[in-house]
């Protein structure tokens, strides 16, 4: 028969073990937050007015946590500041991953300069370490 302090003992190392595969378990104590931003957008060149125009974008995610169904729109702005098309998609950024996307296409811009703006995370729906870096621009021109 086990005597009350070798019972005890059996709990002590029972209480050990289960406080050190909580830990393990978690694992999320150092995890950082998403980090979204735009690293690049490349526009097919040359653009020709009324034509379909493709694009493609490289998001990043720098921070250790995924984050998934992430808004994104896409903004052609003219040389007046008017928005003359958005469109708009939701990607998912696996963490501490550069994301490429084939953009929604756009169709049928009159000839100009655009700027084009791509914006993530624009209803700022993800809780990420910053939120000043998920816009990028780039000028592009329509022939």
């Amino acid at each position: 028969m086990a005597t009350s302090e070798s019972v005890i003992t059996i709990i002590a190392v029972f209480l050990v073990l289960a406080s050190v595969g909580a830990g393990t378990l978690s694992g999320n104590a150092s995890a950082s937050p998403p980090d979204l931003s735009v690293k690049s957008v490349t526009v097919t060149t040359p653009a020709y007015a009324g034509q379909t125009i493709y694009s493609k974008a490289v998001f990043v995610n720098s921070g250790s946590l995924s984050a998934s169904f992430v808004p994104y729109k896409v903004e052609f702005i003219n040389a007046q500041g008017n928005a003359m098309q958005t469109v708009s998609d939701y990607v998912t950024l696996i963490a501490n991953q550069d994301t490429a996307v084939d953009l929604p296409n756009v169709q049928n811009l009159p000839a100009g300069t655009y700027n084009v703006r791509l914006t993530l995370d624009q209803l700022m729906q993800v809780d990420e370490s910053n939120e000043n870096n998920n816009i990028f621009e780039a000028t592009v021109v329509v022939k």
